[in-house]
């Protein structure tokens, strides 16, 4: 309820800046141009922070805000972590069930395997065998690059 009042509000303060009557508007010309938000949970990557550096053989600490900015809550799901080379190096992270407009804070430890050194990139994925029906799954990923050095 608070997403849909937060929607009509924001469509009444364009209508107000922008001197444009809702009158001679039909309800069915409204979405084409302000999308209402779906039925559906939609969970999204906020922010992530990856660290810069982190060392061969060791765990690297991985944190990020997950948000459910659908209108229906989501059961928990799973987060899969991989390095370029398409390697898995943690998928039993969980986020949990968020209700609908809900954030939460996840750390994760990733552990980095030896023989792996130099400039990487780490990608995140909440939900990557896609159980949970959302809105839109194009939020549902994050990367970011750091180095792994041997230690």
């Amino acid at each position: 309820m608070n997403n849909y009042l937060s929607y009509m509000t924001a469509f009444l303060l364009v209508l107000l800046l922008t001197g444009a009557s809702a009158s001679a508007e039909t309800a069915a010309d409204v979405p084409s141009r302000l999308p209402l938000p779906c039925d559906l949970a939609d969970l999204q990557i906020v922010s992530a922070f990856i660290p810069s550096a982190g060392g061969a053989g060791q765990n690297l600490t991985v944190s990020m805000v997950i948000a459910n900015t659908g209108l229906t809550p989501s059961p928990e799901v799973p987060v899969r972590v991989t390095l370029p080379n398409g390697k898995t190096v943690n998928i039993t992270a969980a986020i949990p069930a968020l209700d609908a407009g809900e954030k939460k804070r996840i750390v994760i430890a990733v552990f980095i395997p030896k023989g792996t050194t130099g400039n990487n990139q780490l990608s995140l994925v909440v939900d990557p065998e896609k159980t949970v029906d959302e809105c839109s799954r194009s939020d549902n990923h994050a990367s970011g690059p750091f180095r792994i050095i041997s230690v």
